[in-house]
């Protein structure tokens, strides 16, 4: 059982995944400008370690639903090492080591980041015009009695909730 409250959890699964896509997109972002040396040299090794530590994993991990964010970071984490280990084996197999290879990687990942980010979006979006719509629609059927409930529904729904049959 989770400590938080209703209200927070249902609030985590509306943005399921936010903070792994925009971490996700920002190291597939920054990763090509350190490769192609467009900023100094520290930054460079910290931008490159940390795509290497968590940007193909949170490219899968944001569209995964996970009860813990812990646990959903941990497997961003090693997805992304997972991912960077099979595609040094592939160019150590190849016997063609090309470190801006690992750009490949990169731009699928920035992709589905993008791709959540904007699922997310459209679902906020959406859920905001569903309520203005129900808001308007209750709006306009509020003084209607008869034509906005069946005849009989406060009779049906009383008798269940009462628990008795209407059979």
């Amino acid at each position: 059982m989770s400590s938080a409250s209703p209200a927070t959890d249902r609030g985590r699964t509306r943005l399921e995944g936010l903070d792994l896509a925009l971490v996700g997109l920002v190291a597939s972002v920054l990763l090509p400008l350190a490769v192609l040396r467009l900023y100094p040299s520290p930054a460079r090794t910290i931008t490159v370690f940390a795509y290497a530590l968590v940007g193909a994993g949170c490219a899968v991990m944001c569209h995964v639903r996970v009860a813990d964010r812990v646990v959903s970071w941990a497997l961003a984490v090693v997805l992304s090492l997972a991912a960077d280990g099979l595609l040094a084996a592939a160019m150590i197999w190849a016997a063609d080591w090309h470190p801006k290879a690992f750009l490949f990687l990169a731009g699928p990942s920035g992709l589905s980041c993008l791709a959540r980010l904007a699922h997310l979006a459209g679902t906020s979006w959406r859920r905001r015009r569903q309520g203005a719509l129900v808001a308007e629609w209750s709006a306009s059927h509020a003084t209607d009695s008869g034509h906005a409930r069946p005849a009989g529904w406060d009779a049906g729904r009383g008798a269940r909730q009462s628990g008795r049959s209407q059979r």
